[in-house]
C-alpha cells in the first residue's frame, strides 16, 4: 500500500505501511488466525489505523513536506470502505473478498487488498496529496498565468454542465439548476494556490 510520493512526516516512510501490512498478513499473527474473505481485509485495516494516518494519508506542504492530512482520516476511510462493500452505488461495489462461508479461498482477500490500494493510489494522486476534497483550480490562463474564476465551470476548454451520462446511467443525472450555487471548502496547499 506504499502510495508513491509520501516520505517524510511521521518519521516512517510510505514502505513501513507495506510491511507493516506485509507482518499483519503473515501467518504467526494471531490476531488475524483463522479470518478469512472480507473479515480478514477489515481486521488487517483496522490493525493498520495508525500506520495509515501517520505515513499514508500524507499530504505535500508548500514548502515540500509531506505531513498527515487534516481532510483524509483513516475513521472516514474504513467507513466509506464498509458502505462500498455491503452496499455499494448504483449496484456496484467494492470486492473486498468473499463475505459468506463456501465462497473463499485461500488468497481471494488478497483481491481486495489490491482494489483497496489501486483506489488509494487513484485517491492519492487526485486528493489526499493536496489535502483537498474540492477540485483543486490548476488550469491558468494568459500571459500572467491567472487562475479564472471560469475554472469553476471547466478546467482545460471542458463546461461541466453540457456533460452527460451514458445511457445506462442515465438515470443518475441531474438537470442543470442555474440557480444552484456551492462553495468549495478546501483547496490545495501549494504555493500561490488559489483559495476555494
Amino acid at each position: 500500500l506504499g502510495l508513491g510520493s509520501g516520505g517524510g512526516g511521521g518519521g516512517r516512510s510510505d514502505n513501513s505501511v507495506g510491511s507493516s501490512l506485509s507482518s499483519l498478513l503473515s501467518s504467526s499473527n494471531s490476531a488475524l488466525a483463522g479470518l478469512t474473505g472480507t473479515a480478514l481485509v477489515e481486521a488487517t485495516f483496522l490493525q493498520m489505523r495508525d500506520p495509515i494516518n501517520d505515513d499514508l494519508f500524507l499530504y505535500e506542504t508548500p514548502m515540500m513536506e509531506w505531513i498527515p492530512s487534516t481532510v483524509y482520516r483513516f475513521d472516514g476511510f474504513f467507513d466509506g470502505l464498509q458502505i462500498m462493500h455491503s452496499q455499494g452505488v448504483a449496484g456496484n461495489k467494492l470486492y473486498l473478498g468473499p463475505s459468506s462461508e463456501g465462497e473463499d479461498c485461500a488468497h481471494c482477500h488478497m483481491y481486495g487488498l489490491v482494489n483497496v490500494a489501486a483506489f488509494l493510489a487513484q485517491a492519492m494522486k487526485e486528493t489526499i496529496r493536496y489535502d483537498a476534497c474540492d477540485e483543486n483550480s490548476w488550469d491558468r490562463v494568459g500571459v500572467d498565468e491567472m487562475y479564472p474564476l471560469s475554472n469553476a465551470c471547466g478546467q482545460l476548454g471542458q463546461s461541466y454542465q453540457d456533460y452527460h451520462c451514458s445511457e445506462e446511467e442515465r438515470h443518475m443525472e441531474c438537470e442543470v439548476d442555474p440557480q444552484m450555487t456551492i462553495t468549495a471548502v478546501t483547496n490545495a496547499k501549494w504555493w500561490g494556490a488559489p483559495g476555494p
